[in-house]
C-alpha cells in the first residue's frame, strides 16, 4: 500500500475539485475550504478545478457530457459518458487526467487500461470522493475516506419521462421514452334543471 508522502499535490488538486464541483454545476452546497483540506486563501480553488475537469471532459472529442453531483452520505462526484472506448482513452490520456493521475498509487506495470472493454462499447464514468470525518485518517494525507474511478455500461431498458439523466446521445437500447400531457380540467357537468350538478338551489 502506498505511503501517504505519495498522495502529493494533483491528490489535493483532484480532492478539491471534487468538493467544489457540487456548487459549481449541481447548485450543491460545497463545504468549506478548510474542510476540503485546501487553503482558506483559496475559496475558489475547488469550484474552479471541479469546472476544469468537467470542461475538460467536455471538450474531449467523444465525451458526449460530463457533470457534477452530490449524493447522500457526502460523496462527491463527476460523471462523464463517453460514446466508446476509444473516447474513454482520449480523456485518460488526456494532460488533465494524467496530472490527477500523479497522486495516486501506480498501476501493476502490465495494468492496460480498459483492457477487457470492447472497442464500440459506450462508457459512463463515475469519480467520486467520500470526505472523511474530523480527525479521521485513511492514510491519504488529507481528510478523504475513499477515491474510485468506476466504469458503467448501458443495459437495455429502463424508461424516462420528459428526458433522463445520461444524454440522448448516449445509446441505450430499448429504453422507453414517454413525454407527461398535462390534463385540461373537465368542466362539471350541469343538471336538467340548468343548474351545475351538485347545487342545492332549495331553501
Amino acid at each position: 500500500m502506498a505511503s501517504p508522502a505519495r498522495f502529493g499535490k494533483p491528490l489535493i488538486v483532484l480532492s478539491a475539485a471534487l468538493f467544489g464541483c457540487g456548487a459549481t454545476l449541481g447548485g450543491c452546497s460545497a463545504p468549506s475550504t478548510t474542510e476540503a483540506g485546501v487553503a482558506a486563501s483559496q475559496p475558489d480553488l475547488g469550484a474552479a478545478m471541479g469546472q476544469m475537469i468537467v470542461n475538460g471532459l467536455k471538450s474531449t472529442e467523444g465525451c458526449l457530457d460530463a457533470v457534477a453531483a452530490q449524493v447522500q452520505g457526502g460523496r462527491l462526484s463527476i460523471i462523464a459518458w463517453f460514446e466508446d472506448r476509444a473516447a474513454a482513452m482520449r480523456w485518460y490520456e488526456s494532460r488533465t487526467h494524467q496530472f490527477l493521475m500523479r497522486g495516486l498509487p501506480s498501476p501493476p506495470a502490465d495494468n492496460e487500461p480498459m483492457s477487457h472493454i470492447e472497442a464500440d462499447q459506450p462508457i459512463m464514468v463515475i469519480a467520486t470522493i467520500t470526505p472523511a470525518g474530523p480527525g479521521e485518517d485513511y492514510g491519504l494525507g488529507m481528510p478523504i475516506k475513499q477515491i474510485s474511478i468506476e466504469l458503467f455500461a448501458p443495459l437495455p431498458g429502463g424508461a424516462a419521462v420528459n428526458g433522463r439523466l445520461s444524454p440522448t446521445e448516449f445509446p441505450v437500447e430499448h429504453m422507453r421514452h414517454m413525454q407527461a400531457v398535462r390534463q385540461q380540467k373537465a368542466p362539471m357537468p350541469a343538471d336538467e334543471d340548468g343548474g351545475e350538478e351538485g347545487d342545492d338551489s332549495e331553501g
